[in-house]
């Protein structure tokens, strides 16, 4: 889901800047995004392929809920650089619709759902407990501790 949300920010804020709308910044910033999901990717990947060495279960699963902690955590990175070019020039671009006509309540409808339904995915990803469902993934008869 972050890969989408970053990959359709970088999409509102180029389409912003090839239209016109002076907004130089906003490109370099989803751009930017998609550079740094990129590094996201490398890091989780190595993160996740480090051995684990562990005395025993109980260790094991502090270390995979803080690693699962981790790769979380670090994907909110880009997934915060692209709220600017969604929330700046996604308003913008619906703005290019000529107010009398038929496609002027869609772009705004359009406009609202998609801030919405980031706001809330946003929301989702801050506050979601991802160490809880490593464990209850790994050790299901543990999960419910």
């Amino acid at each position: 889901m972050t890969r989408i949300m970053v990959l359709a920010g970088a999409c509102v804020s180029l389409a912003s800047a090839l239209l016109g709308r002076n907004m130089p910044a906003i490109a370099v910033v989803g751009l930017a995004a998609i550079g740094v999901l990129a590094v996201v990717d490398i890091a989780a990947g190595v993160l996740s392929a480090r051995p684990q060495t562990a005395r025993d279960d109980e260790e094991l699963r502090w270390d995979d809920a803080l690693r699962a902690h981790a790769v979380t955590m670090m994907y909110q990175a880009p997934a915060l650089m692209v709220f600017l070019p969604i929330t700046v020039a996604g308003p913008d671009l619906a703005g290019l619709v000529p107010p009398g006509s038929w496609a002027a309540p869609v772009a705004g409808l359009a406009v609202s759902a998609s801030l919405f339904s980031y706001s809330a995915w946003l929301f989702v990803l801050a506050f979601r407990r991802p160490g809880r469902r490593a464990v209850r993934l790994l050790w299901p008869a543990n999960g419910a501790a």
